[in-house]
């Protein structure tokens, strides 16, 4: 079959587009979409501690939850909390309202990052003074 000079064109035309869109997806980072908690926090390093929240960020894909803890010193240092995602939370019936940033004071239980650099945590409970406590996640182990 014998082309025509127009479809010769429009070939040529549509081969540096192509060539073009397969390259830039060959040379794309490959991100992954979700990570585990395993990966970055150690089962094995369980932690309770007690301080402040001073903020909480409703964001996917988890909830970061800021808290303040006074050291031997009585330095304050900022914990980074993660939990689990939004989502899970409201259906286990925690939302905006009853966890607030507001310096209410708690104790915390989860476990400590893989980085011993890193004040970063992921929390599984948070229990308030009056001895209310939240569960956002399972602990370690499925205990």
């Amino acid at each position: 079959m014998e082309l025509t000079p127009y479809y010769e064109a429009y070939e040529m035309k549509m081969r540096l587009p192509i060539a073009i869109v397969v390259l830039g997806l060959m040379y794309t980072p490959i991100t992954s979409g979700h990570h585990s908690v395993s990966g970055r926090f150690d089962y094995h390093d369980e932690v309770t501690m007690t301080g402040v929240i001073t903020r909480v960020v409703w964001l996917n894909p988890h909830i970061r939850v800021f808290l303040d803890v006074s050291g031997e010193d009585d330095a304050m240092t900022t914990w980074l909390m993660s939990a689990a995602p939004p989502a899970f939370l409201r259906r286990a019936g925690i939302s905006k309202s009853k966890l607030l940033g507001d310096g209410t004071p708690v104790a915390v239980q989860g476990i400590r990052a893989r980085d011993p650099e890193l004040d970063h945590m992921w929390v599984y409970r948070i229990t308030f003074e009056d001895g209310h406590f939240f569960q956002m996640s399972g602990p370690p182990g499925g205990e």
